[in-house]
């Protein structure tokens, strides 16, 4: 949730850049049921549709974003809400967090698994093969809090590299990726015999059919988390 404002607020003063005089607002509507909203008096956007795509930029005033937006809105989607966007051009933009919030609970004493098993990784060295940037962006916010080391790699082939130089306890290998994808760069790991052969390497992938589970044994994965990727069952 503090990544998301955070980067609203940034897009904000981006947006405001230049403006005579800049103006940005931040209204909490409610807290039960998170209805955040961002107010900017910058220039506007004419394609709202493009605002959520990574990199997408044109030549128009006031129009362009980089991996930000892309972020907030694939965070938004894990925590079961949206991010929707409102603009008048030379007014100024809107951007609307909502979030079904559940109410807190008192605290309970018995230990939470999977808490317990993101405290194991702490000090531990996992290498994640991701192509998509915003994918990796969202893994590394998923992963900071358990203290673990995390070595990013676009493709397979870059994910071969890393794991023949260092030892890692755990791999996250996405299915689907250039020059080499995630069944053959496994293959490949485990058939070397090299330094981390027989480390636990989880499939990333969208494809959750039985089939595709059925792959991902016979290349030799330990398991697999489907996309879109949720912070507990990762």
């Amino acid at each position: 949730l503090e990544q998301v404002i955070i980067n609203l607020i940034r897009n904000a003063m981006d947006a405001t850049k230049g403006v005579r005089d800049p103006s940005i607002e931040l209204v909490v509507d409610s807290l039960s049921h998170a209805h955040l909203s961002v107010r900017d008096n910058g220039p506007g956007v004419a394609d709202l549709e493009k605002l959520f795509e990574p990199f997408w930029t044109t030549k128009g005033p006031g129009e362009g974003t980089g991996l930000g937006l892309a972020i907030s809105s694939k965070l938004a989607r894990l925590m079961r809400g949206a991010i929707t966007a409102e603009s008048d051009l030379g007014l100024g933009s809107r951007f609307t967090l909502l979030l079904p919030l559940d109410a807190i609970a008192p605290p309970n004493r018995q230990e939470n698994p999977a808490a317990t098993a993101a405290a194991g990784l702490m000090g531990r060295m996992i290498l994640v093969a991701e192509d998509n940037l915003v994918n990796q962006q969202v893994l590394r916010l998923l992963l900071a809090p358990t203290g673990a080391a995390i070595v990013f790699a676009n493709d397979g082939e870059e994910a071969l590299a890393h794991l023949s130089e260092a030892d890692f306890d755990a791999a996250l290998m996405d299915v689907q990726m250039p020059k080499l994808d995630g069944l053959a760069a496994t293959r490949q790991l485990r058939a070397g015999g090299g330094r981390n052969a027989q480390i636990p390497v989880i499939a990333l992938t969208a494809n959750a059919t039985s089939e595709d589970r059925q792959a991902c044994r016979a290349a030799g994965m330990t398991g697999f988390v489907s996309k879109p990727i949720r912070s507990a069952e990762l």
